[in-house]
Formats: C-alpha cells, structure tokens, sequence
C-alpha cells in the first residue's frame, strides 16, 4: 500500500537504490534511515545483478597456514583481490569503449571478457589488459565496425603485433566469427593495382595520358598511409555513419581517391576515370565509389571547420570562390594530425591490477614506442642468441646481397691462400681451421663499387671481412703476410747485382763517416749551477782593432781629456797625471802594434771574455779634494 508524503501529503513511489519511498513531488524520502530487512536470497542475486563489486566486503581477518600461521589483513585474500582486480578491468574496458566513441559496447565487452577470463583462466596483469582490449575489438566487430586494432594497442601502451595475437586466440577460444568490414584491408591492394597500371601504361584500365602523368610523380607510400590513418578516422569519429554498415570495398576506394588529392594538394581530373579504375579492381562499379566520395568529402569538411587555422569552404554568391573538393584535398593531411593530437591526449591510463604476473611480460621492447619503453620498468637482461642459421640460411636465399656477415667464431679461414703462421694458428679454435675463408659471401654482401675493381681483395680485406675488424685484437701483426710472402718483396742478389753495376756503386769504396756535430746547449736561466757562469760574447776581432785604432784627431781628442773606459788598457789611469812628479809626463794612446798584439793573443783562445758593466770604483789613493782641483 502506498503511503503519502508527510510533507505534501504527495503520492509516493518505491526506489530500490534508496531502499525507501520517495514522493513524485516533492522528493522527500518516507524512511530516511534507507534500512531493509533482507532474505538469504538477496546476496545471490544482487551479484548477479552487479557482479563486479560488491559493498559489503568481508572485513574478518584470515589465519594463513601455509605462511608459517601469519594472518592475513582485509583484503588480501584471493577472493578479495579478484573483486577488486574484475572491478577495476571493468573500468577500464568501459573508458577503452568511451575513448573508442563506443560507450553502448561496453557491456559486450565486458561480458565477452568474462566468458574468455572463464575460459582461458588468465592470470591478472598484462594478458588481462591484453584480454580486455581484444574483447572490446570483438564487440566492434559485432556493432558492424572496424575493430581498430591499432587504436587499441595505442591505448593499450603495446605493440599491435601483440594485441593481434591475442585478438585471434580469444576468436578461437570463444568460436567467433565475423565478416571483414573495415576498409583499411584493401589500401594495400589498391595500391598495387595503381602502381602497376602506372608502370606498365595499361590501355584498358580506363585512365587517361593526362592522368597518367599526373599520378605518377606520386610516392603511393605516402597515399597509403594517409589512407589507413583516414580509415581509423572515419571509424573513430562515426560511430553511427552508415558507412559502417555498407560493403568496405566502395569505401576504401573513395578514401584512396581522397588520400591522391591529398598528396597532390589539388583536385584530380577526371575523376571518374580514376573511380572506374580502382573499382575495376574490388568489382564495384564508378557510380558507387563516386557516392562514397562524395559522402567521405561532406564529413572530412565539417571536420576542416573545427580547425581554426584552415581554409574554410565559403559559399558568398551562386558560386563559392574555393570548390570543397580543393579544400579537402589541402586540409586533410592537417585535419587528421589535428584529430590524432585530440584523441592521443585523451587516451585513459592502465588499471593497476593487484598481483600482476611478470613472468608473462615477453613482448620485444623494440616493437613499444619511445614513450612506452620509457614509461614500462626495465626488463631483466637475457642473453639473446644472435645466430641463427636457419634465418641467415633464409634471408640468404631470399636476397642474397642484403645478407650480413657472420661472425667469426662461425666463419672458417681458408688454407691454401691465407696460410697462417703456427703462433696464429695455434691461437685460432680447431672448428675454424679446417673450412675455407667464405670468399664467396664477401664477393656477395659487399658493395658493388668495391667489386668493380682490376685487382681482386687482398688478404687484409678477406682477414677483415672475416674477422668483423681490423684492429690488433682481430688481426696480429705475423697474421698480415703468409709464409714467404714478405721474403718475396725482397730483391734477389742478381737484382741487387744488375743495380749495382747499372747505379755504379763500389763496394770497395768506403762509405764517408759523417761527423757528429754537437751544438752547445744554451743554459736556462734559473736553473741550479747556471748562474755562476758568466756570459761569454762573440765579435769580429778586426772591427774591434780598427775601432780602437781611430783617426788622428780621435787621438788628440783623447789625448787632451783622456777616456775613463779605456784606463786598464793604456796601463794608466787619468789620475796618475795630477800626482806624477814628472810634469811632462801624459798619457800613451794604445799604438797599433799593441793592439795586434793582444789580438793575436785574444785569437789563440778563439774567443774574448767581457764582464758585464758595472759603475767605477775610486781607486784608493783619491783625496777628499779630487773633483774641486781639477774644477778649480
């Protein structure tokens, strides 16, 4: 029986989530303490309900015996963290489904995971994430959709390699099966029906000379993948488009169009030769591909419009002064890489599950990008085997010159034309001694310049080539020639004879000895034991007899004042005059024949020792009075 409200005197209704009756007008709760009495049953089927939380976690602690009798706080259990763990994986798939433009999938999703977690009995951590997006590009799948593999690895933080793997056991596991709706599948196809028709100028394909010409500058790399980025594009940002729900053939043919006015950045004519063509290919016809055009063209310039720094498609008069055609084909390069920035910068984060098992973190790092390998903890070094010869044996058969070198401890050395010297030989492992040096695979792996050579690879080369190297640790010195090679660059006598009769040399001619010269070191100054030698100058001999010398006025000059440098020369000095008895007594001038003399003194010692200056000394019979007699 309903009861009215006790406010408004109101009709009221029952909420289960309040656990009380709630008024219709005013929303007043009847029993506001929300308490009600339940049955056994409730538990049961409240998680049946909701069965990924449940509110009322059992909070008793648990005696372990297997951890020595230590007991184990709330929450620690396995049952509590497998709630917790299902709990939080289901809030991930839902925020997967929200980045994805697919929130209704959700569910799907999750029920598929339940049923896959059930059947593979997973271990909570990486191939649980792993897990999870799989399903949620099944439930794609289901919802006529592209299931975007690559999205979901990007969100994922790993490699689509591994997300793909996982895709296609979970399909298995759980018998699932689907028809291929995504577009993206013929890009690759497309591309080589045009590449073909270009090189061979096919006539019946329907394209003119002028097309022809046009498209063929054209890198259809770069139009593929602009073409799969427009695809993920489409699937992101129309989740209700009914281009989903027609044939991908039609509509890979019209993205491809799209992605040709793209890198051209200008529209292509004709363009319905270019429709016939790709069509031709995926057995559609033009009429169907120029409707998805036109349909694809529509959406990417509503997108155009969101981006702020694009030319816009302005409509003034009857005629617009830009087509649309020609604003799509140079915004739409812009217009993805703006989406892409948007929905990378959105992407959730991992759930942290509670026990995440490591052992099954054996994705390769160089698959990750560089800001998932900076994010992720390190993995433990493991020795990679580096060798494999079924693979080299492979890859050499499919292309012989993109093979590389193997190394050395694999490589044998050849005996007849690289003959190693016993210490070398000795020193090499007994495996590498009894097989040839593999000529064969230099003449193969290596560049063709070096093989358009007169003169075939010398020992160095083949040593290097073999070795990996050429340094003193892969190759010694008595390694560089084989036994008598170098004797070989030696003349023989009989050459060494013709040469000597040929050049005139005597062999009974002695050979000059050349004198070694000795140059004096000059002596640093500074240095202990080097001060007390004096310095001894050099000088012409004859300039300084003839400076002494002088002319006749020069003697009677000097002779009338007399020169205080030259006292210890003459035998006098300047104040012997005053002090003399004898008045007629004066100075002598040194004479030419005293000069020559102690020349030829100076001349026997090859050298002449000058002190350096210094002030003059008063000799000791000067007076007080000498300067006021000679001034008076």
């Amino acid at each position: 029986m309903a009861v009215n409200c006790s406010e408004c005197r109101g009709d009221t209704i029952w909420d289960d989530e309040a656990a009380s009756a709630i008024c219709t007008t005013c929303g007043t709760l009847t029993d506001p303490s929300q308490s009600i009495l339940t049955s056994q049953d409730y538990r049961s089927e409240f998680f049946h309900s909701n069965p990924l939380w449940d509110p009322a976690t059992s909070t008793t602690l648990k005696v372990s015996r297997r951890n020595g009798g230590q007991w184990d706080l709330s929450g620690q259990e396995a049952e509590a963290r497998g709630r917790k763990n299902s709990y939080a994986i289901a809030e991930f798939i839902n925020s997967l489904a929200v980045s994805m433009n697919a929130a209704a999938l959700s569910p799907r999703a999750l029920t598929l995971f339940n049923q896959a977690k059930t059947a593979g009995q997973f271990r909570w951590g990486r191939k649980t994430r792993l897990t999870a997006g799989a399903c949620l590009s099944i439930a794609l799948r289901e919802a006529n959709r592209p299931n975007s593999l690559h999205d979901i690895a990007f969100m994922l933080k790993t490699s689509p390699t591994s997300l793909t793997r996982t895709y296609i056991s979970i399909t298995s596991l759980l018998n699932f099966t689907s028809t291929v709706i995504d577009p993206s599948v013929h890009i690759s196809t497309l591309q080589w029906h045009l590449a073909s028709v270009l090189r061979d100028n096919q006539k019946d394909s329907g394209l003119p000379d002028s097309l022809v010409k046009l498209l063929q500058p054209i890198c259809l790399r770069t139009v593929t993948t602009t073409a799969n980025s427009l695809c993920s594009l489409v699937a992101r940002l129309c989740p209700n488009d009914d281009l989903k729900r027609l044939p991908p053939a039609p509509t890979a043919c019209a993205i491809f169009m799209l992605s040709l006015e793209a890198e051209l950045r200008e529209t292509i004519s004709p363009l319905g030769g270019l429709a016939q063509c790709l069509g031709a290919r995926c057995h559609v016809g033009k009429g169907v591909v120029m409707t998805r055009y036109k349909a694809i063209q529509d959406e990417v310039a509503s997108w155009i419009e969101k981006v702020p720094w694009l030319d816009k498609y302005e409509r003034k008069s009857r005629r617009a002064k830009v087509s649309r055609r020609l604003v799509v084909a140079r915004g739409l390069k812009d217009v993805i890489n703006f989406q892409d920035e948007i929905w990378r910068d959105a992407v959730p984060p991992n759930p942290v599950l509670d026990g995440d098992d490591e052992d099954e973190k054996n994705d390769s790092a160089t698959n990750l990008p560089v800001s998932v390998i900076q994010d992720t903890r390190p993995l433990p070094r493991k020795r990679q085997k580096t060798h494999h010869s079924l693979l080299d044996a492979t890859h050499f058969l499919l292309d012989p010159l993109s093979g590389s070198i193997p190394p050395s401890s694999h490589t044998p050395i050849r005996q007849h034309s690289c003959t190693l010297p016993s210490t070398a030989a000795s020193a090499l492992p007994s495996s590498s001694s009894n097989h040839p040096l593999p000529v064969m695979s230099y003449i193969l792996t290596a560049p063709l310049p070096n093989l358009i050579t007169k003169h075939a690879p010398t020992r160095l080369q083949r040593l290097t080539v073999d070795r990996g190297g050429s340094g003193e640790t892969e190759i010694a010195d008595d390694e560089l020639f084989a036994e008598g090679e170098l004797e070989g660059f030696l003349r023989s006598e009989g050459d060494v004879e013709i040469l000597r009769q040929a050049l005139g040399w005597d062999q009974d001619e002695p050979e000059p000895v050349v004198e070694e010269i000795r140059v004096p070191r000059k002596s640093r100054p500074g240095v202990a034991g080097n001060d007390a030698v004096k310095k001894k100058l050099r000088f012409n001999l004859e300039a300084l007899a003839r400076f002494l010398d002088g002319s006749d006025e020069e003697k009677e000059s000097d002779f009338e004042f007399g020169l205080y440098g030259f006292d210890k020369s003459d035998g006098h000095s300047d104040d012997d005059a005053e002090t003399s008895q004898d008045p007629l007594s004066v100075h002598r001038l040194p004479t030419r024949s005293d000069v020559s003399s102690r020349a030829e003194n100076c001349q026997t010692d090859c050298e002449v020792v000058i002190d350096a200056w210094r002030p003059l000394t008063p000799e000791r019979d000067f007076d007080a009075n000498r300067y006021d007699e000679e001034y008076d």
